[in-house]
């Protein structure tokens, strides 16, 4: 039951995080909120994710995303993550590199971060390789 909670809470970030860049988010109001401790590890990793994203939007909206290359970051990594997740919600799921670029972009919502260009650079790679990844399996 864990793989099936994670795959629903998987799906509701990528729900959240559309509707935040379409600005229209609807934020249900049945779930406790608080910040969670993020173990890239957990087996409750996504429910942990999605819990932090819905409080530090409550808390914070678009607040934090402060200069237009945070907001392009932002949104470019967003419609990544929608790309790799329409292709396949189980690599989204299982890859270490989308968990990883994940957590920064859901950090984004509490706190203003600087723009470095290494980490940038490093995430879209990282990314690009995980297209490629999918890439390859359908056509093996």
């Amino acid at each position: 039951m864990p793989d099936l909670e994670q795959k629903h809470f998987l799906k509701e970030i990528i729900s959240l995080l559309k509707d935040i860049n379409k600005g229209s988010p609807a934020l249900p109001s049945n779930i406790d909120l608080k910040e969670n401790e993020i173990d890239i590890s957990s087996k409750n990793l996504f429910k942990d994710l999605y819990i932090n994203l819905l409080y530090y939007y409550k808390l914070n909206q678009r607040t934090k995303i402060e200069t237009e290359e945070q907001e392009y970051f932002y949104s470019a990594l967003a419609d990544i993550f929608f790309i790799i997740y329409e292709s396949d919600p189980d690599y989204c799921k299982e890859s270490i590199e989308i968990k990883l670029s994940f957590i920064y972009l859901i950090d984004f919502f509490k706190e203003s971060k600087l723009i470095n260009l290494e980490i940038i650079c490093k995430i879209f790679f990282n990314l690009k390789n995980c297209i490629n990844n999918l890439n390859n399996k359908k056509y093996s």
